[in-house]
């Protein structure tokens, strides 16, 4: 969820069956009927987003679901409520939800100096009906570029803590 910015059960409910190739790039689908906007989006297999599903998607032997079964009237599946509970004693922030890293990657594309417009299309906002209607670029090499950016910023994080702790 923080290396894709994707919403928490964008993440949870990824079966392998939305694991696409389109050309000669592979790229995870999120179908529209489980997408918040109630559109199809796509995400680029890059980094630790890459990393993940596509382990994932191998142990799965390429079908179903590569966490949890989708339930529509589920938000969350109840590992994922649990798994949080356990991070919110783990770091001892006591209102730490999932949606956070949505907010965290956000700031951080800003910080990073990934423009608006992009920053918005990584997380998958909808532009207003009027954008929507003129501008039909999905910012597609502009999102790759702003993801790998932040997942370096991820990695350095990551290896700062690692530094600290040792």
């Amino acid at each position: 969820m923080l290396a894709s910015a994707c919403r928490p059960n964008e993440a949870a409910f990824v079966e392998a069956e939305d694991i696409l190739k389109i050309g000669e790039e592979r790229v995870w689908r999120l179908p529209k009927h489980k997408a918040k906007q109630g559109r199809e989006f796509l995400f680029p297999l890059t980094g630790p987003i890459g990393e993940t599903l596509n382990r994932r998607y191998l142990e799965a032997g390429g079908r179903g679901p590569l966490f949890w079964e989708y339930v529509p009237t589920k938000e969350y599946p109840e590992e994922l409520t649990n798994g949080n509970e356990e991070l919110r004693e783990l770091t001892g922030i006591a209102d730490m939800r999932p949606h956070d890293f949505r907010r965290t990657c956000r700031t951080h594309l800003t910080s990073l100096g990934v423009r608006m417009e992009v920053a918005e299309a990584v997380l998958a906002h909808a532009e207003g009906e009027i954008q929507a209607t003129y501008n039909l670029w999905q910012y597609w090499p502009e999102r790759k570029q702003a993801l790998t950016l932040w997942h370096a910023k991820l990695a350095e994080l990551m290896a700062r803590a690692s530094s600290q702790a040792a």
